[in-house]
């Protein structure tokens, strides 16, 4: 945002324009705030519609509790671990936050460390 603002001020007063140029300077500032505020908070319709969207397609709210999950331990049932594992495979971006799983069902609980991960059949 500074930086931006100071770009655009310092082009202008080299320019010979100063006023002009803070005019600028601030809105395109302005516009910087505005594109980031919407790209880490959208809009409250925009954040309403994917809650819908997860709780329509999970049975049982799944999709929908992970999204609202915030802690580092997450309690699921055996059968929608399998779930999971199936739509997100191996994939090392997924569930960063998440450090164990316990699956109240068989009333146990994983670690990553407890995983070993095997590529193209090989044990890793």
């Amino acid at each position: 945002y500074f930086v931006t603002m100071l770009e655009t001020a310092v082009i202008s007063v080299v320019r010979g324009l100063p006023w002009t140029g803070l005019l600028v300077a601030f809105a395109l500032g302005e516009l910087y705030c505005l594109v980031l505020d919407f790209c880490l908070a959208p809009p409250a319709t925009f954040a309403a519609l994917v809650e819908l969207e997860l709780r329509m397609r999970a049975p049982g709210a799944l999709w929908k509790r992970l999204y609202d999950h915030t802690g580092t331990r997450f309690e699921m049932s055996s059968r929608e671990a399998a779930l999971i594992a199936s739509k997100v495979g191996q994939s090392d971006s997924a569930l960063h936050h998440i450090r164990t799983l316990a699956l109240t069902d068989l009333k146990f609980e994983v670690t990553p460390a407890d995983i070993e991960w095997s590529v193209d059949g090989e044990e890793a």
